[in-house]
């Protein structure tokens, strides 16, 4: 099973208990009335931010070489590999 994100206090978490019964868990205590802030931002789409990326990551681009068709197959990816 891959691994899943719960989020809430802990009491909100103790609905999952049977779920998480033999699991491993990582917990990270998030410090006090940060989380609402902090995570909403995160989760939000900000195109402004997402163009602001994708211009650096093109600046430059016409400098790269273009590489051959056999480059980005599974053999190519893997030809020094043993």
């Amino acid at each position: 099973m891959p691994a899943q994100v719960y989020e809430g206090t802990w009491e909100e978490l103790l609905i999952h208990a049977r779920e998480f019964e033999g699991r491993r868990l990582m917990v990270i205590l998030l410090p006090e009335g940060s989380h609402d802030a902090a995570l909403s931002e995160a989760r939000s789409f900000n195109r402004r931010k997402w163009e602001a990326v994708m211009a650096d990551l093109a600046r430059g681009a016409e400098k790269l070489p273009i590489l051959a068709d056999k480059a980005l197959t599974r053999a190519g990816l893997y030809q020094d590999h043993d």
